[in-house]
């Protein structure tokens, strides 16, 4: 392959995205207990979800964070289920709504992977810096929002 921007840039997202799933497979709860990225974001953002509690999260917004579909967060509440790591019940005050809690297996697992991406990221910060590491989320959120735009721009036709 030419030694492109073009090239380079795909060479880059394909390392950052290899990268960002091998970090979550290490250390992991047994190799059927493995919980990938997305999965990691799904149990941080449901760590303090509570039945009867005024801020549970919605899965409409994590869907978002995510920039994934309803089907795929459906999948992934369905493996993490499997994994004992969630579980789902519907909210008695609204039954139309899912509040989706931790177990205690899916703290501990929580548990042990924020320890690793905390001991990871710090690492990371350490070595290319606070300015560089605020510079690269910038970037990141640019070039999301660029791709966004531009999908936006492609559904209105």
């Amino acid at each position: 392959m030419k030694n492109t921007l073009g090239s380079e840039f795909l060479g880059s997202l394909f390392k950052l995205k290899s990268m960002l799933g091998a970090e979550f497979g290490k250390d992991s709860i047994g190799s059927k207990k493995k919980v990938n990225m997305p999965e990691y974001i799904l149990l941080r953002e449901i760590a303090d979800n509570a039945i009867g509690a005024a801020n549970n999260t919605e899965l409409a917004d994590i869907r978002g964070y995510l920039a994934i579909s309803k089907s795929a967060i459906s999948q992934m509440l369905t493996a993490l289920e499997k994994k004992g790591y969630i579980s789902r019940t519907v909210n008695p005050e609204n039954r139309r709504n899912l509040i989706v809690t931790l177990t205690p297996l899916g703290r501990e697992c929580l548990n042990q992977i924020d320890s690793v991406y905390n001991c990871r990221f710090e690492q990371v910060a350490e070595g290319i810096g606070e300015e560089n590491m605020k510079e690269m989320i910038r970037l990141i959120n640019l070039m999301n929002n660029t791709v966004d735009k531009l999908n936006d721009m492609e559904d209105a036709k």
